[in-house]
């Protein structure tokens, strides 16, 4: 038996997604790109092509589950009511519809689909959402960032904001058990909040005031109106916020019987912290890579390293960069093609580098080691961050990945040497911060995660997370540079340097890392069991 996922990419459906691959369930996810992300499988799927509508039961004659998502128009049912019957046709016997708290069967929007479940007598679930916390996200993470304000005309009602991940795990119990069979659930977060409450949770994570906009009618929908909402949409979620003015919301939440309630564990406050770059004033940012692409919302250009040609589009699209995030390329010798750009940067006026470095690689010594003795050379403003080995290491594109995917092992020439792994989120921060600080540049950090582990540890920590047996093989030096440059085809020394820091392990240099002086280290937030739990799926079979 198999479970589909209706719009298996949106941030619900892959939250779902997850945790199902995680305990085993067999999973297909639909998109209009007919894409997914590793290691999921997808089909194409749209809701406004019914001929689409077969593909997944042609992939999968199995599917006798379905989450369901419907598209986002007003009158919902004519274009879902279709594919449910289709669904029957082939042999699904429940669905889990995600709705919302404000949507009753036969109302607007999903109560209509909710609905005519009931009618058909097919095994359901109604996940009844209260107000997603990501509504305050963009677009409407814009009027935070440069107006400094949210808005509503809920007045002093008081909702429990829901994360979306609260929201899949509401879901997974529907679709895994008869816990809510033919029923409805209410899912809320943990802390009932007033918008005013908001605006304070946003004060305090952004460091600067933001206030609550009580808007009239005609402000609310001229607000919702430049964000490209349709009229009808506006109203609804107008009365939605009026109900909540009205205390409806913080009676279900607040029922002691007579309704089914998954109060979720994400905190309006978390949920701010973690994604607090969507809101924080934002500074213009230009992406260079070799394609010219990146993903919305940002802008890029066309760079590569090794055509000097290509220096110039930066400050071309750009003009006035005074600061640089680089990212040297994987090559043994680096300075022969980043320090030509570091002075054509120079000569167009940047003013600072944020040089990504590594433990190992002290001033002076090769690759990245050369570049931070050039930056020191050239009386410019530079930040040489220098991370230990990185939580992603163990990811799915990853050799480590690959291995744990193919022979629930991995290898290394670190013995039982510990070592602080650490996140790429963390990086990010540090790299904000020297990109940005007032303070003056001309430093190094190491950058380590919270906690020294082993990689036998991680090992045990991983089976633990993903449930299966993984193993850590210790190898030598000559086998794992053979391995780099025979068989990932990296440049020989660049392959020795490689494994000749991960030996280095065994002797405690990142150990040395992690206890060096406050004033000499970034210490990051995530721990491995943190990575591995919300990156469980990368490590499917």
């Amino acid at each position: 038996m198999a479970i589909l996922i209706v719009g298996g990419t949106g941030d619900s459906g892959l939250a779902l997604a997850k945790r199902l691959n995680a305990a085993d369930y067999e999973i297909l996810l639909t998109s209009r790109s007919g894409n997914a992300p590793n290691p999921f499988k997808a089909v194409m799927f749209d809701w406004f092509d019914a001929s689409t509508f077969e593909a997944p039961f042609a992939e999968n004659s199995s599917i006798d589950s379905i989450y369901l998502i419907g598209p986002p128009v007003l009158e919902s049912l004519p274009v879902v009511k279709p594919f449910i019957d289709l669904a029957i046709q082939k042999g699904v016997k429940k669905f889990v519809l995600l709705s919302a708290a404000s949507m009753s069967p036969g109302g607007a929007l999903y109560g209509k689909i909710h609905q005519y479940l009931i009618d058909v007598g097919v095994d359901y679930t109604a996940v009844r959402g209260t107000f997603f916390m990501k509504n305050f996200g963009p677009p409407a993470s814009l009027l935070v960032k440069e107006k400094g304000f949210i808005f509503s005309v809920a007045e002093d009602g008081k909702a429990p904001f829901v994360h979306t991940d609260d929201i899949a795990d509401a879901a997974f119990d529907a679709l895994t058990t008869d816990k809510y069979s033919r029923q409805d659930v209410f899912v809320g977060g943990p802390d009932l909040l007033t918008h005013d409450d908001v605006a304070a949770i946003f004060t305090r994570v952004l460091g600067r005031e933001i206030v609550h906009k009580r808007t009239t009618e005609e402000e609310y929908h001229e607000l919702f109106r430049s964000f490209g909402w349709p009229a009808e949409f506006i109203n609804e979620r107008a009365k939605a916020e009026r109900r909540v003015a009205g205390g409806e919301e913080e009676r279900v939440f607040e029922a002691s019987s007579g309704v089914n309630r998954h109060i979720g564990k994400v905190t309006f406050e978390r949920y701010i912290e973690q994604n607090k770059s969507l809101w924080d004033k934002g500074h213009n940012v230009l992406i260079a890579s070799r394609s010219g692409k990146a993903p919305e919302p940002f802008k890029a250009v066309t760079f590569d390293w090794t055509d000097q040609s290509t220096f110039e589009n930066p400050f071309v699209a750009a003009p006035g960069i005074k600061s640089v995030y680089l990212v040297a390329p994987p090559i043994f010798e680096q300075l022969d093609v980043v320090g030509p750009f570091i002075d054509f940067a120079i000569a167009k006026g940047v003013k600072r580098f944020v040089l990504l470095s590594a433990s190992g690689l002290n001033k002076g010594a090769p690759m990245m080691g050369q570049i931070h003795e050039y930056l020191e050379s050239k009386n410019v403003g530079y930040t040489v961050l220098r991370p230990t080995w990185f939580s992603r290491n163990y990811s799915h594109f990853n050799f480590f990945g690959h291995l744990i995917r193919t022979d629930n092992a991995f290898i290394s020439v670190a013995g039982d040497g510990k070592i602080p792994f650490v996140s790429a989120d963390d990086i990010a921060e540090a790299a904000l911060d020297g990109l940005t600080s007032d303070e003056p540049a001309n430093k190094e950090y190491y950058l380590v995660g919270p906690e020294l582990l082993t990689y036998g540890e991680a090992a045990t920590l991983l089976s633990e997370i993903i449930g299966r047996e993984i193993v850590y093989k210790k190898i030598t030096v000559d086998q794992y540079q053979d391995i780099l440059h025979g068989t990932f085809g990296l440049a020989k020394g660049y392959a020795t340097l490689l494994a000749n820091n991960e030996a280095a392990i065994a002797n405690g240099t990142e150990v040395e890392a992690f206890n060096a002086p406050a004033d000499k280290k970034i210490v990051g937030k995530v721990t491995l069991r943190q990575y591995f739990t919300d990156n469980a799926g990368n490590w499917a079979i």
